[in-house]
């Protein structure tokens, strides 16, 4: 054993490590460096580093950063236009098979099978309705999901 040193037993199970009060203002310490460097760039005093390192890894490393910004909000708009035309594109066909329901039964219903042709126009309406009324809850589930999520 060094000088100075005491000595300490292993930890056990149900045993806290017992740590001395430098060591606890060292963790407090890196704590506070590890809050104020969190985020997609490292902090200046680092890139600073890089630079003397490597002349020009500061550059690259923004370029880098500006290169995935771009690439992420390209994506984001790919999605986006995606759900918007897959939303319109549902809604025409909602809206085709609803004609065709409803246009059927009235042509059904104008050649005398009238009960039949009420049926048919019935069943597309209520299809349609049907639909939009769950597409709405479950809308509206998502976004309670998403509030409680955050």
């Amino acid at each position: 054993m060094s000088k100075g040193r005491k000595w300490r037993p292993a930890p056990t199970p149900g045993r806290p490590i017992q740590v001395p009060q430098q060591s606890r203002q060292a963790q407090r310490v890196v704590r506070a460096e590890m809050r104020v460097s969190q985020g997609p760039l490292p902090s200046p005093e680092i890139l600073a580093q890089y630079e003397t390192l490597y002349p020009g890894a500061a550059k690259q490393i923004f370029d880098q950063f500006k290169d995935q910004s771009n690439h992420r909000m390209a994506l984001e708009n790919k999605v986006i236009n995606s759900n918007i035309s897959n939303s319109r594109l549902g809604q025409w066909m909602g809206f085709t098979i609803c004609m065709t329901a409803l246009i059927g039964g009235g042509i059904l219903a104008i050649f005398g099978i009238k009960v039949e042709g009420i049926i048919i126009a019935a069943a597309g309406l209520a299809s349609l309705v049907t639909v939009f009324v769950t597409g709405k809850f479950t809308g509206q589930k998502e976004l309670r999901a998403k509030r409680t999520d955050q």
